[in-house]
């Protein structure tokens, strides 16, 4: 970048930057209580008023499919409810893990890209042929395969970034239209694997939080439509989790690294993603309670968070944009590198 285009910043720059800071947070810590005392109280009645729905057919053996299943939140879900008696359709994307899951009971790994439209009308086909051959009737579709890319939106490769959405939202409206029919006959659930970032918006994630807020519009709409037909749409909101897209979000950063205007966001990501991700996300098993439950409760939540760290996002989320903590951090560690957006170091 030019230097006649961006400039340095002054002392007195500097000087009202921290003091508008300092106050915004400490306006912010004013307001943090009200702030949690409303959305716990709104996750408390959603949770009590989720017994208003009681619809949901008791199945003999459930049989559900799950997308995503080779590693973390999908495959430990997989493991969890064929302990609890359901035949899982396990969708991974490679043979090794096909042969790893083929271990398992009642697990039925199958080859499924959610971006292939011949590889969703396999996975229909396989199913019905398993519920015909048993006389059952299809209980859940777990839609969970997700990936992610992490950077400053202007270095993310066009190619990846737009494979986020392809993935995480696009998949899932793929998968969900395929096989709604099978789910609405027998009266069953659809269950969504969003993210915190659908509700709170971070910089570096900026496709990534974009699929996941439109996974949480696409859930909540659903619910509307599906529920008067019997069918119960949940939508499941994990925290940090370890799995592999957080060694792979850290990968992502390092190939998309700028510098320049970038370099104080890029450092600030830095503990966001691997190792960072390993040493305070929670184990991917944490989640699937929150999915077996929406399963195969009668009583199913619109939404779940599994994980407390997402009380903290959702407070996050609820507050005024400029006194959002979030985003204060990120303005704090950039004055404290002397970076500022606009200007090269």
């Amino acid at each position: 970048m030019s230097s006649t285009l961006f400039k340095k910043p002054s002392a007195w720059w500097h000087l009202k930057q921290s003091l508008s800071l300092a106050g915004r947070m400490v306006i912010s810590l004013i307001f943090l209580p009200c702030v949690a005392v409303y959305v716990i109280g709104a996750h408390s009645l959603e949770t009590l008023m989720a017994s208003s729905f009681s619809s949901a057919q008791r199945h003999k053996r459930p049989v559900v499919l799950i997308t995503g299943a080779s590693s973390g939140i999908g495959r430990a879900a997989a493991l969890h409810l064929a302990k609890l008696g359901c035949e899982v359709f396990s969708g991974v994307r490679n043979q090794a893990a096909m042969d790893d899951l083929k271990k398992f009971d009642r697990l039925h790994p199958i080859i499924l890209d959610v971006t292939k439209s011949e590889e969703i009308a396999a996975a229909l086909n396989q199913v019905q042929q398993f519920l015909a051959e048993d006389d059952l009737i299809f209980t859940a579709l777990v839609n969970n395969a997700g990936i992610g890319e992490v950077g400053a939106f202007e270095t993310l490769d066009a190619a990846r970034s737009d494979r986020v959405l392809q993935v995480n939202l696009h998949g899932m409206v793929s998968m969900t239209r395929t096989f709604l029919p099978l789910v609405r006959q027998s009266k069953g659930r659809i269950v969504n694997v969003g993210s915190g970032f659908g509700r709170l918006a971070a910089p570096g994630y900026v496709t990534y939080s974009a699929s996941k807020f439109a996974i949480r519009g696409f859930s909540l709409s659903l619910r509307q439509e599906m529920e008067p037909l019997g069918v119960s749409v949940s939508l499941i909101e994990p925290g940090a989790t370890k799995t592999r897209i957080g060694g792979k979000t850290h990968d992502s950063l390092n190939s998309n690294r700028m510098g320049g205007v970038y370099a104080g966001l890029e450092d600030y990501l830095e503990p966001m993603t691997g190792e960072g991700i390993d040493e305070y996300g929670a184990s991917p098993e944490t989640t699937s309670a929150a999915i077996a439950h929406a399963i195969l409760s009668r009583c199913p939540r619109a939404t779940y968070f599994p994980s407390w760290v997402m009380f903290i996002g959702m407070i996050f989320a609820a507050m005024p944009s400029p006194l959002n903590p979030f985003r204060l951090s990120v303005q704090a560690y950039q004055i404290k590198k002397s970076i500022a957006i606009g200007w090269n170091r």
